[in-house]
């Protein structure tokens, strides 16, 4: 009987100590998926990340890299994005796919790399979470940094000014171009192949012939000599 109240104890315990932990942090914890979406100055409206008048998807497909790929991070940064399923690197999300920036010789996890922090913070912590910045906490958010804040006049990843349609329009037609002009190149490439192979088997095939028709001869002309030979006799 004292064990099986003993064993009640401990489920009740726990269970307290969950709610007690999960409420503080849900509490303090902001939704990855809008803080991404607000820190690259778009629109986090009802589950979308709003990106231009014309333009909207799905904020945790954003954040993943599954979705508008030109527009994210580290597409801002000018590097290629990918997404992963890593339980251990994902963590932070609470999910197992995630988004890495492909760097020259290494992937960063995109808040890493952006020095993003899910967790509302306090000036003076040392961690430069929403919502400070470089202009209110100057002490957890160095100028120059990633904090959601442009700090003019300097190289500050925030001032990168997002994509207009303009612009992702002529990146479009630049990139069919380019296309164009490859395939063309690669015709044209593949046609002279063709062209050179044919002269080539051409003239294989003219002194095949050439030789026939030499040897023809030779021997048209031995099977008279010794027919005037046979007469002479």
């Amino acid at each position: 009987m004292r064990m099986h109240i003993k064993h009640i104890m401990a489920i009740l315990v726990t269970f307290l100590l969950y709610s007690i932990l999960s409420g503080q942090f849900a509490h303090s914890r902001i939704n990855p998926a809008s803080s991404y979406c607000n820190s690259l100055g778009y629109k986090y409206i009802d589950g979308k990340c709003v990106i231009s008048d014309t333009e909207e998807v799905d904020a945790w497909d954003f954040i993943k890299g599954k979705a508008a790929q030109e527009h994210s991070f580290c597409a801002k940064q000018g590097y290629e994005i990918r997404t992963i399923k890593d339980r251990e690197k994902c963590a932070i999300y609470g999910t197992e796919e995630c988004a890495v920036c492909v760097l020259p010789g290494e992937e960063k996890e995109v808040s890493e790399f952006m020095n993003i922090s899910f967790v509302e913070t306090s000036c003076g912590d040392q961690s430069c979470g929403i919502p400070e910045n470089s202009h209110t906490c100057p002490e957890d958010c160095p100028k120059g940094g990633f904090d959601r804040y442009c700090d003019e006049g300097m190289d500050d990843p925030d001032c990168v000014e997002p994509l207009t349609e303009e612009m992702i329009l002529k990146e479009y037609e630049e990139k069919k171009r380019a296309e164009k002009d490859m395939k063309e190149a690669k015709q044209k490439e593949m046609a002279r192949k063709k062209l050179i192979k044919n002269a080539l088997l051409f003239s294989i095939g003219l002194i095949i012939l050439a030789g026939i028709i030499f040897i023809a001869k030779k021997l048209k002309k031995g099977k008279i000599q010794e027919s005037k030979k046979y007469r002479s006799k």
